[in-house]
């Protein structure tokens, strides 16, 4: 959701952060797989930017 702009039209940017929240708190996430496969995709940054502050310790080296 974060790297596809083929995506983006599908839902708008402003919900972008709630969606993360919600996928985040909601469901369970490998966190060790989720931060491997953003690092490979470039979007680690913007990852910990979305992510609740709450969670941003999950997403740290």
């Amino acid at each position: 959701m974060i790297c596809s702009t083929a995506l983006n039209c599908f839902y708008e940017g402003a919900e972008l952060p709630d969606m993360i929240k919600d996928i985040l708190f909601n469901y369970k996430v490998r966190y060790d797989t989720l931060k491997n496969y953003a690092k490979r995709r470039h979007a680690l940054e913007k990852l910990k930017a979305l992510a609740p502050k709450t969670m941003e310790m999950m997403f740290d080296d």
